[in-house]
């Protein structure tokens, strides 16, 4: 149970972590905003998608605190796939950004 409230925390503050470095970027749609470069700082510094890793983090990290080893695999697989749909499109984005900036 235990590891699972340190999983669960330090996720959230992973999450919180990558929002508050996006500032007012962070939206639930995926947009650049024109002549503005991508957000470096923060966990984008180490992860691509740092607030997808905490989200996850949140999932096991529930699971394992309720006890709950079977819907939390069956939660997770369902819900990652579904977010790695989310990453792929997020990453196309972006590829396509970095590329526009490398061109100019």
């Amino acid at each position: 149970m235990w590891a699972g409230v340190i999983l669960f925390a330090a996720s959230k503050g992973l999450k919180y972590w990558a929002i508050g470095s996006l500032g007012v970027r962070w939206t639930f749609k995926v947009f650049v905003i024109p002549g503005r470069p991508l957000v470096a700082t923060g966990p984008y510094r180490y992860l691509a998608h740092p607030n997808y890793v905490g989200v996850v983090g949140e999932l096991v990290g529930a699971a394992m605190m309720c006890g709950a080893p079977t819907a939390g695999v069956i939660g997770s697989v369902a819900f990652g796939a579904a977010l790695w749909q989310r990453v792929r499109f997020e990453s196309a984005v972006l590829r396509r950004v970095r590329e526009g900036e490398q061109g100019s």
